[in-house]
């Protein structure tokens, strides 16, 4: 009986030695249309063309204070990218609509939350297995907690509702 109780208290130990500690991801999608649509020729006769709706990513970290994370990169559709964060001082995470309504990105929390802002990538470590998960899954990020690095995926970005930039 000793013997069965103290390897599971081996196997807890070593469980929660490498398990992730409370951390969440976020991840949205919105298509930001341009203001004024422009029309007709431009000044060399050519028809002038619509800007195109971009996609801009809204993503979210959320970690307990106690154990703070450091995003390191992120992948979206299978392409690597860089990150900028910026801390959010206040939950929950609203964002306005067209509607004049507002949609909860991240609910109210005591966590520490931080929006990861993807830019061009820039050559850093390799991690082969976050290149492995963004085949399977929309949204990959790679983040280093109490001095080891981790993966959190979405399979799938939620889709808001467009934006029309007047």
């Amino acid at each position: 009986m000793k013997r069965i109780a103290l390897f599971t208290s081996f196997f807890l130990v070593g469980f929660t030695s490498f398990s992730q500690i409370g951390v969440k991801l976020y991840g949205y999608v919105r298509e930001v249309t341009p203001g004024t649509v422009p029309r007709g020729t431009g000044e060399n006769g050519e028809n002038i063309s619509r800007a195109k709706p971009q996609p801009t990513y809204l993503v979210y970290l959320s970690a307990p204070s106690k154990h703070p994370v450091s995003a390191i990169e992120m992948w979206i559709k299978g392409e690597r990218f860089s990150l900028r964060t910026e801390p959010m001082t206040q939950t929950p995470v609203v964002v306005p609509t067209n509607t004049r309504k507002t949609i909860t990105l991240v609910a109210k929390t005591s966590n520490k939350v931080q929006q990861l802002i993807a830019v061009p990538f820039t050559e850093g470590k390799e991690f082969s297995l976050a290149k492995k998960k963004a085949a399977a899954n929309e949204l990959v990020v790679v983040y280093r907690q109490n001095g080891k690095y981790y993966s959190a995926t979405l399979k799938k970005v939620t889709q808001l509702e467009p934006q029309f930039n007047e």
